[in-house]
């Protein structure tokens, strides 16, 4: 039995992490990577990317993948103040964010609304990933 370990909103960081644990051995694949890579505005709707492996190995999986994810976001600093105290804002939750995407892409042609965004917690800043 699979189970979903992470989602992810683009391809390039769903293989970087099915490839990390592809090489320590641990059996992964990815769900529905073309359907969002061919339209990337489905990915709220169904959710993401997801990256899915097998139930006995989740934990630790889950916890290469925690390191991974720790090593990133302690490498980003704020442009404005240069902190490091970040919150991600780039997971959109619920049916509201789905509409609020959808609405954002149609008038204003603009898919950053799905990139990655973080807010430093010292200044207010919010920014892209670059």
């Amino acid at each position: 039995m699979y189970v979903i370990l992470r989602t992810y909103d683009n391809y390039i960081n769903a293989n970087i992490a099915l490839s990390k644990l592809l090489d320590a051995g641990i059996h992964a694949h990815l769900q529905d990577e073309h359907t969002v890579t061919v339209d990337p505005l489905l990915s709220l709707a169904i959710n993401g990317i997801k990256l899915v492996v097998p139930k006995e190995e989740a934990p630790t999986a889950s916890a290469m993948l925690g390191i991974m994810e720790d090593e990133y976001k302690a490498s980003l600093s704020c442009p404005q103040c240069g902190s490091c105290e970040l919150e991600d804002l780039s997971k959109p939750k619920g049916l509201g964010s789905f509409f609020r995407g959808i609405s954002h892409w149609l008038f204003l042609r603009d898919t950053q609304y799905f990139g990655e965004k973080y807010r430093c917690t010292q200044c207010g800043r919010e920014f892209d990933r670059e």
